[in-house]
């Protein structure tokens, strides 16, 4: 875990783990907005890291990948002072905001790093400490908070380092939906012999849910 201070430079890091995920979107948000009172918000801390093992075998068909070590990134920004942060790890149960396993306190500017390496895969309960990893759940009470998920295999084969990796912005669950249009269609790909964007014919999808009996 790493808590870091607001620097000059605090924009630029933010351009480079932008650029590091590919799939954060770039958006101003009006400073009423930024700064608006939120209650409590909840976030379920998606790429569980056995379904994304999963995709990656099958992207890669590469059998090394089923063996492998996993990492697992999550990142937040405080937008305003006295942000708290109550992390609940799924392993010992999810359970109410106030009953969770760790609690951290932000302010203005302030992003903390909550980051775990050489998690076995496939996934068990195993033994504290826990790491920090899909299906996790975070609850922020105060203001408004913006979360980040990272995850990848530590190494595939005799490759070392990052070679797949997957990323995504989390959203609190009052913005989750009952209803979704997958916005990739069958016909994406005309020929997947010769057509540009034959590596583009696997659509996967992975569904969270935000209780049970779902």
């Amino acid at each position: 875990m790493r808590l870091y201070r607001p620097i000059s430079v605090f924009a630029a890091v933010i351009l480079v783990l932008s650029s590091l995920v590919g799939l954060l979107p770039v958006r101003s948000v009006p400073p009423a907005i930024a700064q608006s009172y939120a209650g409590v918000q909840e976030f379920f801390v998606p790429l569980w890291l056995d379904d994304t093992r999963l995709i990656f075998m099958d992207i890669d068909s590469d059998p090394d990948i089923s063996a492998e070590d996993w990492h697992s990134w999550i990142g937040v920004a405080a937008s305003r002072d006295e942000t708290w942060l109550y992390y609940d790890h799924w392993e010992n149960g999810l359970g109410k905001w106030a009953e969770c396993d760790e609690v951290f306190q932000l302010d203005e500017g302030e992003y903390l790093v909550l980051e775990s390496g050489n998690i076995p895969v496939p996934r068990s309960v195993g033994s504290p400490p826990y790491p920090y990893d899909g299906g996790d759940r975070i609850f922020v009470a105060g203001y408004l908070m913006q979360c980040v998920v990272c995850v990848w295999p530590e190494n595939v084969g005799t490759q070392t380092g990052t070679v797949f990796t997957d990323a995504w912005e989390a959203y609190p669950v009052v913005a989750w939906d009952a209803n979704y249009t997958i916005p990739i269609g069958e016909d994406l790909v005309d020929d997947p012999a010769v057509d540009a964007h034959r590596e583009l014919e696997g659509v996967y999808v992975q569904v969270m849910a935000s209780a049970n009996n779902t």
